[in-house]
């Protein structure tokens, strides 16, 4: 029997890579179209370069596919890698979550001392039922006035709320990001684009490529998948 360890580790890294390749598609899409002439140039051959990577990587990465489902999170992670959302681009992403949770958290906060409700409340609502954590995160809350000492002390609880907070919203806000990203590589990848980007030569060798022939209709089977199904 065949040691599959190494493929694992070809896979895996193999994702990755896929997964950054997707990321300079999402970038590319979000930058200004009217660059400076040379900038221009050099987006050309970098699009092109990706393009290649993506289509050097596409056959092997469906030949190991088997492997793919040998573990837990094995398809999901593959369905990420199709929009950038593994590596680098996903602890990007869920960076971008931690600090928008906290920032909600915080907002509730200010909000409920204008309407004159507690910390209390806002605790409960966020913990979503979770007594245990209720009641540790009310524990440090003034024991007389159950409201915070100092913004230190709220902060400390912003955090820990934001863990949780943040749990809640992830797969919605997950599938959202996987629609977004599927616009953006499909309006790099749509001909007309590569058209006005790319030289002639380089345009009939990605217009053939596996990268636009079949990546793109798996994109968006993925995005459906995820559109409709969630994670």
């Amino acid at each position: 029997m065949h040691d599959e360890a190494p493929f694992r580790r070809w896979l895996d890294a193999s994702l990755i890579d896929l997964g950054q390749s997707v990321q300079f598609f999402v970038t590319l899409n979000q930058q200004q179209a009217n660059a400076a002439e040379q900038v221009q140039a050099w987006r050309a051959a970098t699009l092109f370069r990706e393009i290649r990577t993506v289509e050097a990587l596409f056959t092997p990465i469906l030949l190991m596919s088997d492997l793919i489902l040998t573990r837990p999170d094995g398809a999901y992670r593959f369905g990420l890698a199709f929009f950038g959302l593994v590596g680098q681009g996903r602890e990007q992403w869920n960076q971008a979550l931690r600090a928008g949770a906290e920032k909600a958290v915080r907002l509730a906060f200010l909000r409920a001392l204008k309407e004159n409700q507690t910390p209390e409340q806002i605790i409960r609502k966020l913990t979503f039922g979770d007594r245990e954590v209720q009641r540790r995160l009310m524990g440090e809350l003034d024991w007389l006035s159950k409201r915070f000492d100092s913004v230190k002390q709220r902060d400390k609880v912003v955090r820990r709320l934001a863990v949780y907070y943040a749990s809640y919203r992830e797969a919605h806000l997950l599938a959202a990001e996987v629609a977004r990203r599927y616009r953006d590589v499909m309006r790099v990848l749509h001909e007309d684009n590569l058209r006005r980007v790319l030289t002639p030569s380089s345009l009939r060798r990605s217009v053939a490529s596996a990268c636009c022939a079949t990546w793109r209709p798996w994109c968006r089977t993925h995005a459906a998948s995820w559109r409709d199904d969630g994670p």
